[in-house]
């Protein structure tokens, strides 16, 4: 139906315009009228189909943004300052009629209006002018999603604000600033989020909570860029801090909701997990340290409280972003290993690596040692590291010195199996002593 409207509205405006009949200011005058005339009609048949009715207001408001538009960059009747001005009080209007008829169409559909229209107004040669006008909308959205309690508009809003910075960021060449805009964006919303949580004593869903993932990693990926370009040593310290924002702001929240958990801890933990993974691990921790973190996780992993992880396990995505740079220098270590690389320093590496592996499956024998083939997968890891260490250390020695330091290991192994009567452990020292 709103199709339909917009679509009628503007055939007669073409057939006017083709007859001469119209002046570029009758086409804004009457187009401003149709739309407050479908407002106005909206509340007349509210009675009698109150669906339909939110309809009309709809596609009037939608023709008010377009009159906007076209009075400034089609027409050149009004400057874009004050375009601008009739964008906001349009938005304003919109936040009034979902008072009055209380659907969240119309709050959004301002949102929309508020960040769209100035593209179409000529954002890029209206640059400075734009980025506080982002700014101002974003928190006249955030306070409004608070004072109307919705979640949705606050969503819908922080998609737009910052999709609508970045974009603009691509045409505009100064780069400081919009580094020290889009975080305002960023805090504006999360403030929000924050304070409709405790003023309705409602903390957000999980579904609510994870609708907002992919607009923090959009705003992650997009505030890195930016001061990457300014200081590429700065970038990941500054990236970290944002999550540290986040987790502070969440257990501020847990602390004065008096929960002991809110549905938005997976959110915090999964956002926090990629900014550790890429910030951090990535880009902060040196090449030659990084596969001393392998040795370090699994040791550390044999005292976590932690038994079986599933998909819906609270801390799930952490545990598996640390299981994959587990992984990543379990990789890092057999290449080094089997490479040309300094070996002294790696194969103490692989040596200690495999230890903690062993160490792992017995501090968690009564857990996972039996349980499939959670036990053998890790024992022929921690001997395959073994093995190629072993290799690397004796290889300038002699072929025999290697193998005998393989059957040796393999005859401890199996010794050591049946000493503790693991029969796991006694079978994995097979695939040694084949090397042997």
């Amino acid at each position: 139906a709103v199709i339909c409207f917009v679509m009628a509205g503007a055939f007669i405006v073409k057939l006017a315009v083709d007859s001469g009949w119209l002046t570029p200011a009758r086409q804004i005058g009457i187009a401003a009228l149709l739309g407050f005339v479908l407002i106005a009609a909206g509340f007349v048949v509210t009675k009698l189909d109150r669906v339909y009715a939110s309809l009309l207001p709809a596609a009037g408001v939608i023709i008010l943004y377009l009159t906007a538009v076209g009075a400034h960059s089609y027409h050149g009747l009004i400057g874009f300052e004050l375009a601008v001005g009739f964008v906001a009080a349009i938005s304003c209007l919109c936040i009034w009629l979902y008072t009055a008829l209380r659907n969240e169409v119309y709050p959004i559909t301002g949102a929309l209006g508020a960040y769209l229209v100035p593209f179409l107004l000529g954002a890029k040669s209206h640059s400075d002018f734009t980025i506080y006008y982002f700014v101002l909308c974003t928190i006249s959205f955030a306070s409004i999603s608070v004072w109307l309690e919705s979640r949705l508009l606050a969503i819908v809003a922080s998609y737009l604000a910052i999709a609508a910075t970045l974009i603009l960021s691509l045409e505009l060449p100064d780069t400081m600033v919009f580094a020290r805009v889009l975080p305002l964006h960023f805090a504006a919303f999360v403030v929000a989020a924050v304070v409709q949580s405790l003023k309705g004593r409602a903390p957000m869903t999980t579904n609510e909570a994870w609708a907002y993932f992919p607009v923090l990693l959009l705003f992650y990926v997009g505030e890195y860029a930016l001061v990457y370009k300014l200081s590429p040593t700065l970038a990941p310290w500054i990236s970290l801090s944002f999550a540290g924002f986040l987790i502070g702001v969440y257990f501020l929240s847990k602390k004065t909701l008096e929960a002991t958990s809110l549905e938005s801890s997976n959110l915090i933990a999964a956002f926090t997990s990629v900014v550790v993974f890429h910030s951090f691990y990535i880009e902060i921790v040196p090449d030659n340290f990084k596969p001393w973190l392998l040795p370090a996780i699994i040791f550390a992993s044999a005292f976590l409280p932690v038994t079986r992880v599933t998909v819906a396990s609270k801390h799930v995505i952490p545990m598996l972003a640390v299981a994959l740079i587990a992984l990543c220098e379990y990789v890092r270590v057999m290449f080094y290993l089997i490479g040309d690389q300094d070996p002294f320093p790696i194969i103490l590496v692989g040596l200690l690596s495999a230890g903690a592996a062993l160490f792992f499956y017995i501090k968690r024998q009564s857990r996972v040692a039996y349980e499939s083939s959670t036990g053998v997968v890790l024992l022929a890891a921690a001997h395959t590291l073994t093995i190629l260490a072993l290799y690397r250390l004796l290889e300038n020695v002699s072929s025999l010195a290697v193998s005998a330091s393989w059957l040796a290991y393999a005859v401890a192994i199996m010794a050591w199996g049946f000493a503790i009567k693991d029969k796991v452990i006694a079978k994995s020292a097979l695939a040694a002593l084949g090397f042997a």
